[in-house]
């Protein structure tokens, strides 16, 4: 088998359980084999949901839990190139 890494992802709608309208046309003749992976959405929120609480968890681990507040006053050189 042979992965054409080139080809962005392609929506389908389900017709029925054998049965699928594409998006766009693909570059395959009639009766070659072609390979579909699912994508469900809910399942791809589940991953996004579980990468960003792996993200808040690791940042929560960057500072300490008595972690000081830093004011404004605090500040000895600003960046010129972050607004507020």
């Amino acid at each position: 088998m042979i992965l054409d890494t080139d080809q962005l992802p392609l929506k389908a709608t389900v017709i029925d359980p054998t049965h699928l309208i594409l998006s766009r046309p693909i570059s395959a003749g009639t009766g070659q084999v072609v390979y579909v992976a699912f994508f469900h959405p809910v399942a791809e929120q589940n991953e996004n949901n579980q990468w960003q609480a792996a993200s808040r968890q690791t940042l929560a681990k960057a500072y300490g839990e008595n972690e000081p507040d830093y004011r404004v006053e605090m500040v000895k050189e600003s960046n010129v190139d972050y607004h507020v």
